[in-house]
C-alpha cells in the first residue's frame, strides 16, 4: 500500500512525488511528463481542457491516438479490450463497489464485523430492501425516537434523501440505504456542513492513494436545530443535508465572488476551514490524520473485489497503473471533531460556479 498527500499546507501533509507518464506505466519522478500527452475528454470539461493546456499537454473530444482517456461513466468493455500497455482509463473496474451506497454499506459491514474498533467511522447503515426486517428488529429494541436518513442507492446531489422518525414512514420495497442520522454535528456559524476531499486510486495492485490536500466545505443554507423525533421537526434540507446541488438552489445561498476570499458564502476550501479550526484551538494535524486513515481504511474494504475485477486488464497493465479514479469522499464531523464518513462519489463534480471553484478544481486536475 502506498498513501501519498498533497503538500500546499505542509502543517498536516507530507510531499508527495509528481506523477509522470511513460511508455512502460506510471511512475514518480520529479519532472514534468517528457512525452507528448494527449487526453481524450470526449465530455469536453473546460476545467480538464485548460489544466491540460497549461501542462502543455493534448486534449480533444474525438481521439484515437490517445494517452489519458477521461470518462464521467465506465468504458465499454471494447474499450477496456483495446486499451494498450501505458494508455490510461480514467474508470476502474469495480469502482461501483465503494461508490454504490448499498455495495459501500455491505463493505464496510463485513469489516465492522471482523475489526469493529478500527472500522467505527461510518453510522450504521441498512441495506433495503433486503435488511428492512432487520432495520424494524433494530427499531423496536433500540431504535424508539431516533431519526434515520434514506438515500436511495444510485442517487446523487441529494435527491430522493428523506429524514424519517420511523419506519413506518420508509417504502419497504425501496432500493436504498437506511442510516442512523448524525443529530450531534460539528457546527460553523450555526451552520451543519461536510468535507468533500479529492482521493486519486492510480492502482489497485499494488495499492496505490493520493489524496489531495484541498477541497471543499459545503455548508447547509439554514441554521441547524437538532431533530427531536416529532412531526415536521426534520423535514427542512436546506437545514439538514449539505448536498451543494441542493443547496445552491436556496435564494440564501451566497456564492463565493473571489479565490482569494476562501471562507466566503456557503462554499469555503479547506485552507479556510483549517485557518477557522485552529481559532477555535482545535487539533487540525490530528484531524486530517484520522481523516486519512478513513479513507485509507474504506478502499482496503473492498480491496479484494477490486483486485478481482482488475483481471481483465493483467495481460496488459505491467505496472497496475492501467486504469485511474479520483473519487470524492464526503466527511462529516461530530461535535467532538470526530470524523464520519458519508459516502463516496465515482464522479465528483468538477463544474465551476464560482472562482474558488476554478482554483480548488484546477490545482486537484493538475
Amino acid at each position: 500500500l502506498e498513501v501519498w498527500f498533497g503538500a500546499s499546507d505542509p502543517s498536516h501533509r507530507s510531499a508527495a512525488p509528481q506523477l509522470s507518464m511513460s511508455s512502460s506505466g506510471t511512475t514518480c519522478s520529479d519532472s514534468a511528463p517528457k512525452k507528448r500527452t494527449v487526453v481524450w475528454n470526449p465530455l469536453n470539461r473546460k476545467v480538464v481542457n485548460e489544466t491540460c493546456k497549461g501542462l502543455g499537454y493534448d486534449a480533444h473530444q474525438d481521439c484515437n491516438k490517445w494517452t489519458i482517456a477521461y470518462f464521467r461513466t465506465r468504458p465499454s468493455k471494447a474499450m477496456y479490450a483495446a486499451a494498450k500497455t501505458g494508455q490510461r482509463l480514467k474508470w476502474i473496474p469495480g469502482i461501483s463497489e465503494l461508490c454504490k451506497k448499498d455495495r459501500l454499506a455491505l463493505h464496510l459491514y463485513k469489516r465492522m464485523c471482523k475489526d469493529p474498533e478500527h472500522y467505527n467511522f461510518y453510522p450504521r447503515t441498512w441495506r433495503l430492501p433486503e435488511e428492512f426486517g432487520i432495520l424494524k428488529a433494530w427499531e423496536r429494541r433500540e431504535g424508539k425516537g431516533k431519526i434515520l436518513i434514506v438515500k436511495p442507492s444510485l442517487g446523487s446531489g441529494g435527491h430522493g434523501i428523506t429524514i424519517v422518525k420511523s419506519t413506518n414512514e420508509i417504502n419497504p420495497l425501496c432500493s436504498a440505504v437506511a442510516q442512523v442520522y448524525l443529530d450531534k454535528p460539528l457546527l460553523v456559524n450555526g451552520l451543519k456542513f461536510d468535507l468533500r476531499v479529492h482521493v486519486l486510486v492510480t492502482s489497485v495492485k499494488p495499492l496505490r492513494i493520493y489524496v489531495h490536500d484541498e477541497g471543499y466545505v459545503r455548508f447547509c443554507t439554514k441554521p441547524y436545530v437538532r431533530p427531536n423525533g416529532k412531526d415536521g421537526e426534520a423535514a427542512d434540507p436546506y437545514q439538514h443535508l449539505t448536498n451543494y446541488c441542493l443547496n445552491k438552489t436556496n435564494p440564501k445561498f451566497i456564492f463565493n465572488r473571489s479565490s482569494d476570499a476562501d471562507d466566503e458564502g456557503h462554499k469555503w476550501s479547506f485552507h479556510a476551514f483549517n485557518r477557522r479550526m485552529r481559532e477555535e484551538g482545535r487539533d487540525v494535524e490530528g484531524l486530517w490524520r484520522r481523516i486519512d486513515k478513513v479513507i485509507v481504511k474504506t478502499i482496503r474494504a473492498a480491496e479484494d473485489t477490486l483486485v478481482g475485477r482488475a483481471g481483465i486488464l493483467r495481460s496488459r497493465d505491467l505496472d497496475g497503473g492501467m486504469c485511474f479514479q479520483m473519487l470524492g469522499f464526503d466527511i462529516m464531523l461530530d461535535h467532538t471533531c470526530n470524523p464520519w464518513l458519508l459516502e463516496v462519489n465515482s464522479t465528483p463534480t468538477i463544474k465551476c460556479d464560482t472562482p474558488l471553484d476554478s482554483k480548488i478544481f484546477t490545482r486537484c486536475i493538475r
